[in-house]
């Protein structure tokens, strides 16, 4: 399409723009081109300097959802050896894990996760989830219960006017070249 070939413009000049990069990536995985989108989303997960956690997460989705996981797994391992502390990595390294039918690993990477960002009810829900679906109930409830407990602390900081500032994630380091 005209908006690819702009992009890829784009990348000739600078290879390492990452934004287009995972533009281009989405992209192909619209025009069903699966190769050329693992591909990008797999060198934004392999750079030396990290992506921002975000567009990593989104990199793997796209493997996730063109059911392309095991193509990016190792990838996503190294990435999350280089930021261990990066809750967003967890996420998206437990969804590709799970993908890939390794649901012990999900969980173990969902549980860190929680443990790297205790106030996000969502991690804390997604968990939960799996948990279930793993059959351990009870640690499910508590999950949920927790998850709850926080949405309502969460909620009366907002009514009292304060703001709830998480904290950021391990800054990469390094230049932005390939590995």
């Amino acid at each position: 399409t005209d908006v690819r070939a702009a992009f890829s413009e784009v990348l000739e000049s600078n290879p390492h723009a990452i934004e287009v990069r995972f533009l281009i990536a989405i992209i192909d995985m619209q025009l069903g081109k699966a190769a050329d989108a693992i591909a990008n989303a797999k060198y934004l997960i392999e750079l030396k300097r990290p992506a921002p956690a975000g567009i990593t997460l989104q990199a793997a989705m796209i493997a996730v959802s063109l059911r392309k996981s095991e193509e990016i797994r190792s990838a996503m391992f190294k990435d999350i050896e280089r930021r261990p502390k990066a809750a967003q990595l967890r996420l998206a390294y437990a969804q590709v894990l799970y993908a890939a039918n390794d649901k012990i690993g999900a969980l173990e990477q969902m549980r860190v996760a929680v443990e790297l960002a205790p106030m996000n009810v969502q991690f804390r829900q997604l968990f939960a989830d799996l948990l279930l679906e793993n059959g351990k109930n009870d640690e499910a409830i508590a999950q949920r219960n927790e998850s709850e407990r926080i949405s309502q602390e969460l909620a009366a900081m907002q009514a009292r006017g304060e703001r709830f500032q998480a904290p950021l994630e391990e800054a990469p380091q390094g230049s932005q070249s390939r590995p």
